[in-house]
């Protein structure tokens, strides 16, 4: 069964004379995993907004498979953590905006941050951590959900390497 599947997508920006892409198509099936590699500029983050629903298509379909698409994370290249949460509140957010924060999420939001390394500054503000430290709250805080699809913009660009291998593994782990 598919859960994301694109038709011949294209996205120009307003003013510019050459579209971000043109004509793109692919599909990813349940359990698949899909990796975007291409030169800074080529499109990469654009797609991954258009298949969250933060830019829309220029042309072109999305199909996001219906009992997966509320349950999608997105983690972006950059943090983007509430600077006056802590790192627990901040992982904690996506269930307390959905209003489905139980004790058992908690569990595991402290598993996850435990998992990913930064349990010991829980009472933490983003502030107070290295980039490293807030790209894995934020990684987190996009799976404290259990999402069945998560998008990854760059997720371990901050990361040194023995950190960014950890957390591939425990991603594939998760999986």
């Amino acid at each position: 069964m598919l859960s994301i599947e694109v038709q011949r997508l294209s996205k120009r920006f307003p003013g510019h004379s050459s579209p971000v892409f043109s004509d793109l198509s692919f599909s990813v099936s349940r359990d698949q995993s899909l990796c975007l590699l291409g030169p800074s500029g080529c499109g990469k983050t654009t797609l991954l907004r258009m298949l969250m629903g933060l830019e829309l298509p220029s042309a072109g379909t999305i199909y996001i498979d219906p009992l997966s698409a509320p349950h999608m994370s997105y983690v972006f290249q950059e943090p983007r953590l509430v600077p006056w949460r802590t790192c627990l509140e901040n992982v904690l957010l996506p269930l307390e905006l959905s209003a489905t924060l139980r004790a058992a999420d908690k569990a595991r939001a402290l598993d996850l941050l435990a998992q990913l390394g930064p349990a010991e500054r829980l009472q933490h503000c983003p502030g107070e951590l290295s980039g490293g430290m807030q790209m894995r709250v934020a990684l987190a805080r996009a799976l404290v959900t259990a999402p069945r699809i998560i998008l990854l913009d760059e997720p371990f660009a901050a990361l040194d390497e023995r950190t960014r291998f950890r957390m591939q593994d425990l991603l594939l782990e998760l999986k």
